[in-house]
């Protein structure tokens, strides 16, 4: 192979090794991935010291299922009530809701 075929070969793997990085960049907001790894596990680990805190964030996730499965029932009891003719639309259900 000639130095010209390697030289194109090479640019070829640094532009993907670049594109990689800039993809990493942009979802990490410019922050450096290790710092960010470095940030979570102090993060866990305080929070591994704080039973109140898991407590509360456990209290939060159980109200935040509530009102998913809440408004998961009351779609479908929407989207029955607009297939069978006993509703104009949806907007009916969703104002009914949300009053």
């Amino acid at each position: 192979m000639d130095r010209t075929a390697v030289s194109a070969a090479t640019e070829s793997f640094r532009a993907r090794d670049h594109a990689k990085e800039a993809m990493i960049a942009r979802m990490a907001g410019g922050l450096s991935p290790a710092s960010l790894r470095a940030a979570l596990a102090d993060w866990l680990i305080h929070l591994a010291a704080a039973p109140g805190k898991q407590l509360e964030l456990a209290s939060l996730c159980a109200q935040n299922a509530q009102r998913i499965t809440e408004c998961m029932v009351h779609s479908s009891y929407c989207n029955q009530m607009t297939s069978s003719g006993r509703a104009s639309s949806t907007s009916i259900c969703w104002a009914s809701a949300h009053r």
